[in-house]
């Protein structure tokens, strides 16, 4: 039987302590197996030179380094319970994000607590404590921007999804605040660090677990930024007193239409009244087919019973389909112009102006593209914009003698 001499053992602990490892206690038991894989090879007749070449050509240049750098961090205690209360925060940042976001799904109360609750935890404890160990826990040394750049990017995006889903102002920059810095600084960086440590990187699965939980946790809170009930069921009467308010308007202008039939001077006027009624109806039409549009959108059974009334790009949709909103723009300014025509009263005019100011119901929406506007806010101004026609003709035909 082959047995290691004195001069061996002491030629491995020579050069173990030149690759790094200098703590007795775990020196003593690194040599320890090494002498006993070197034994059971120099049994089959392999020289001690030779297996323990063999045998460092298996084990990375930095193992040994970083098993003493390990070794150390396990016996240091503020640092293992640093660790456990990143884990701890950690999980309860994940559960309190998903049970705030499934409460806001059901409109509940405590939903905007728990996810304030869930996102400050992990934006002040999680994160700063996965940073610095995972720092910590590395024996070389990364580029301290990495750690930063990532913290600031998590931070602006979860506190951004937090915004938006409690509708506070200020969401949409902080999102892109964050969305650039993950797309020029930290995903570049970091790739670039990954790619050259590609054969020395370890995956701790406890902590990739713990990313992927908080990730959930903030991809369901995205998923429920639903508009909170109370707004639903504002734009809702809005929606539905603009339609009663033009179906009243509706009646009272055929009403007078029809008087005004029976007047000597209606021949005079009634180019200029079938002009109105030509673009009004042109116009109602237009707004009739967006509404269409949505119905089929949404998969509704019809137009006066939405489903998904929180959805936030359907309305976008069906405006920006066959330039639908150019068209009711241009639609209502030549029927603001033939309306205009017929009044002479200043005072009649600027009303009827301010009725009509296509401006006035999309507001900045339509510079935007109508983005981030919910499908019940775009059929009550869908409604509206009825309502003011049917108005406005009935203003037109009072003042006809």
């Amino acid at each position: 039987m082959n047995t290691l001499t004195e001069e061996n053992i002491n030629f491995i602990y020579q050069d173990v302590q030149l690759k790094g490892l200098s703590l007795d206690s775990l020196l003593d038991e690194m040599v320890d197996h090494i002498c006993c894989s070197i034994e059971l090879k120099m049994e089959n007749g392999i020289s001690f030179q030779t297996a323990y070449n063999n045998l460092m050509d298996t084990i990375e240049s930095s193992t040994f380094q970083n098993l003493q750098h390990q070794t150390l961090l396990s016996t240091n205690l503020k640092f293992q319970n640093m660790k456990k209360s990143m884990v701890v925060l950690g999980t309860l940042s994940a559960f309190f994000m998903t049970a705030g976001s499934i409460l806001k799904f059901f409109h509940l109360p405590p939903a905007a607590a728990l996810l304030l609750l869930g996102t400050v935890i992990a934006v002040f404890g999680f994160f700063p404590l996965f940073f610095y160990t995972s720092n910590k826990e590395s024996l070389e040394k990364k580029n301290v921007l990495i750690p930063i750049i990532g913290y600031l990017t998590i931070t602006f995006i979860m506190i951004g999804v937090l915004f938006r889903v409690n509708h506070y102002p200020g969401a949409e920059k902080l999102l892109l605040i964050g969305e650039l810095l993950l797309l020029l600084l930290f995903l570049p960086l970091y790739l670039a660090n990954a790619y050259k440590k590609a054969n020395e990187v370890k995956t701790n699965f406890a902590y990739v677990l713990l990313l992927v939980l908080i990730g959930i946790g903030i991809i369901s809170m995205w998923s429920v930024t639903r508009i909170p009930r109370e707004v639903i069921e504002k734009f809702d009467a809005i929606n539905n007193s603009a339609i009663n308010v033009s179906q009243i308007f509706e009646r009272q202008n055929d009403s007078i239409l029809k008087i005004l039939q029976t007047k000597e001077s209606y021949t005079e006027s009634r180019p200029n009244i079938e002009e109105i009624k030509t673009l009004g109806a042109t116009l109602e039409n237009q707004i009739n087919a967006i509404k269409n549009e949505l119905k089929e959108i949404t998969k509704s059974n019809s137009v006066d019973n939405i489903n998904n009334k929180e959805n936030h790009t359907a309305f976008r949709k069906a405006m920006l389909k066959d330039n639908n909103a150019n068209k009711l723009k241009e639609g209502f300014a030549n029927y603001k112009a033939a309306v205009l025509e017929m009044v002479e009263n200043e005072y009649q005019k600027e009303t009827l102006s301010a009725l009509l100011d296509f401006e006035m119901f999309t507001e900045l929406k339509y510079e935007r593209g109508f983005k981030s506007t919910s499908l019940i806010e775009g059929m009550a101004m869908l409604s509206g914009m009825q309502r003011n026609i049917n108005i406005a003709e009935y203003e037109v035909l009072s003042t006809i003698k």
